[in-house]
């Protein structure tokens, strides 16, 4: 069915355009014709006034209505169908208003993490409303595809896929914002998608076709129609038939919302690293957009959101990519480096790759039930100062969807001024400054100042900023290195160890068992070549 780039079925309307100038010219004539008739009356052969209207003028007029009829039939026989309550017609995308209650969710009401851009099953100061709540009836297809257990193609050894970096300009508090996507292909035939990879969620979300604001449609959309694979479900995975409510979603992202409906369907993870890696093909549920607030997606380029999670964090396992890879044989690990600068980035799926690093450190998972990668902080100390907030301990999540560090409120004051300098004015904030240092189970993770701090300029108006009249720049100070830094709190002493950390550290995600955390300091270009060691399958 012919659909534009905006989701707007085109041909109803063109077929109802050219019907009504078919009907028009045929009334035209008519009128004319009864006009002529007028003025000299005939009988009729039934013996009764009538009407000859010439073959030539009536016959074209009707043949070509009912050409045109029979053209829009289908399209608009669907809509019809629906406004009646009858099936819509197979192959057609027809969203229609909220009309009743889906039954809600068995997952908890997900809520921010970090800078409150990530579900996060507790209630904090970026809380929002149960993750399932109303339901929207669609006419989707049950495309008569029999329902199987997910099974995935390709070999079990290790898929790396590249990833891109993108920085923003974010606000005044952070200055810069950024996200590392790669891509994905969805459906038969393949529908390609780019997304950012994010440990702190759950779920794999694209926007679609159904999804009609302007930030859905900024990125590239799923075409529910175009694929012969799709199976539309609610949130326990039972197929969807006509007319049946449908279970809708709604995750707060912090600075923005999603709001989808279920859907499964194949998603390919595309090996492009070298030919020894193999593509990755299996079933998986997922959330279909239907809408997308503007704040944080539409700048970013990348369409969707493939989130890494634990199994708890997303609805039922079979949303969950790494326990889906895992019923296909394949190890619940995946390990993440972060390049510097221009250097490629990756994510490998399966295992980890030695050479990225010169030795891994494990650190067990607390309170896995949550779903997030949890670690437990001994103490943080800056140039051997200890942190007074974590005397007794901390947590700690790893992110890799979070552009800084996120630190609790009570304890923020404290590190940004210990670890706020003066910038080098020939060497900016790669000079000499205050050294961050985080002790988890088993590695000390340090941080200097070319790893956590950005340039700042003097030449600031007067504001609060993280709402501590501190962090007020005065008029002509000089340049200061400020580090990346945000205040938020979600968990009691809770925090993010989003980009800074995982571009140093070369990060290992193990599910298998009792889930555990690898760092190792990585190896980037400029510290010499690779080690040569064999990528680790397990």
């Amino acid at each position: 069915m012919a659909t534009d780039q905006y989701g707007i079925k085109l041909l109803p309307m063109v077929a109802g355009f050219l019907i009504g100038i078919t009907v028009w010219i045929s009334l035209r004539f008519v009128r004319e014709a009864c006009q002529s008739k007028a003025e000299s009356p005939h009988e009729s052969k039934g013996g009764g006034r009538g009407l000859a209207l010439p073959r030539k003028v009536f016959l074209p007029a009707v043949g070509l209505t009912a050409v045109v009829a029979l053209f829009a039939s289908e399209s608009l026989g669907n809509y019809i169908a629906v406004l009646f309550g009858r099936p819509a017609l197979p192959g057609h995308d027809v969203l229609l208003t909220p009309i009743s209650q889906a039954a809600p969710a068995s997952n908890p009401a997900e809520t921010p993490i970090g800078l409150c851009d990530k579900p996060f099953k507790s209630s904090s100061r970026c809380s929002e409303a149960s993750s399932t709540a109303d339901s929207v009836r669609v006419q989707l297809p049950d495309n008569g595809l029999p329902a199987s257990s997910n099974s995935a193609v390709g070999n079990t050894g290790l898929l790396t896929l590249h990833l891109r970096r993108q920085s923003l300009a974010f606000s005044d508090e952070i200055s810069y914002k950024s996200a590392y996507w790669g891509k994905i292909r969805v459906g038969q035939p393949r529908q390609t998608f780019k997304v950012v990879i994010d440990t702190g969620s759950g779920h794999l979300i694209l926007p679609t076709m159904f999804c009609h604001s302007k930030t859905c449609k900024a990125h590239k959309r799923y075409r529910r129609s175009s694929s012969k694979t799709a199976k539309d479900i609610d949130e326990d995975g039972s197929l969807v038939g006509p007319n049946d409510a449908r279970d809708e979603i709604h995750l707060n992202f912090g600075t923005g919302e999603v709001t989808g409906v279920f859907i499964e369907e194949e998603v390919c993870l595309e090996a492009n690293v070298s030919a020894q890696d193999h593509d990755i093909c299996t079933r998986l549920r997922w959330v279909a957009a239907t809408d997308m607030s503007e704040e944080p997606f539409k700048a970013f380029r990348f369409d969707g959101i493939l989130g890494l999670g634990l199994a708890p964090l997303s609805q039922t396992p079979e949303f969950n990519l790494v326990e889906v890879l895992a019923g296909a044989g394949r190890p619940r690990m995946f390990s993440v480096f972060l390049g510097e600068d221009s250097e490629e980035s990756e994510i490998s799926f399966g295992g980890y790759r030695p050479h990225r690093t010169r030795g891994l450190s494990w650190n067990k998972v607390i309170e896995p039930e949550l779903g997030h990668w949890m670690l437990a902080i001994k103490s943080i100390d800056i140039d051997g100062a200890p942190i007074k907030f974590c005397r007794e301990g901390c947590k700690a999540v790893a992110d890799s969807g979070t552009s800084v560090i996120s630190v609790p409120t009570q304890a923020f004051p404290e590190m940004f001024e210990l670890l706020r300098f003066p910038a080098d004015p020939a060497h900016g904030c790669r000079s000499e400054g205050p050294t961050l240092n985080i002790m988890l189970e088993s590695v000390n993770l340090t941080l200097h100042p070319k790893d956590y701090a950005q340039l700042q300029s003097g030449q600031k108006s007067k504001k609060k900023k993280f709402g501590f009249d501190m962090l007020s720049d005065p008029v002509g100070e000089a340049e200061h290195c400020r580090p990346l830094l945000m205040a938020a709190d979600v968990l009691p002493k809770l925090f993010v160890l989003g980009e800074p950390i995982l571009r140093k550290y070369y990060t290992v995600f193990d599910a298998e068992g009792a889930p555990r955390i690898a760092f190792g300091r990585a190896i980037h270009a400029a510290d010499g070549k690779d080690s040569g060691m064999a990528d680790m399958s397990l």
